[in-house]
């Protein structure tokens, strides 16, 4: 029998993934929805905080998804708590525009890791 622990972690992170998802999609769709001449749709500022921001947990929901089912090596555990830290600097730093490349570089860094985590998965069985 698994311990409790076993259970309850990767379901707690596949709900978080998929809270994460859906709130992106309700952002998305309460965006699309606005009228034309609300500061959303005219500011840059405000469209990042109303989109991107909900765009970028989205994105982190599907890594966190696909990094629980891939299950990463342990000699590439440090890496990933280092990309997941940078990931969120980079979402807290979206609205100065600085956070945005630092979020691109860690969510491309966690997607390789899960990729390779994937393949090395797919090809061992």
């Amino acid at each position: 029998m698994p311990r409790p622990k076993a259970i309850v972690f990767p379901a707690a992170r596949i709900l978080i993934a998929i809270s994460l998802c859906a709130w992106a999609a309700y952002s998305i769709h309460s965006y699309a929805t606005l009228p034309p001449l609300p500061w959303a749709r005219r500011c840059g500022n405000c469209f990042l905080g109303s989109v991107g921001i909900s765009i970028e947990a989205g994105i982190m929901g599907l890594l966190l998804l696909w990094l629980t089912f891939a299950k990463p090596a342990p000699e590439e555990c440090s890496l990933v708590v280092c990309a997941w830290v940078l990931l969120i600097v980079g979402v807290v730093l979206t609205a100065f525009v600085v956070g945005l490349p630092i979020f691109l570089l860690c969510a491309l860094q966690l997607g390789w890791i899960a990729a390779k985590s994937t393949v090395r998965h797919v090809t061992a069985h």
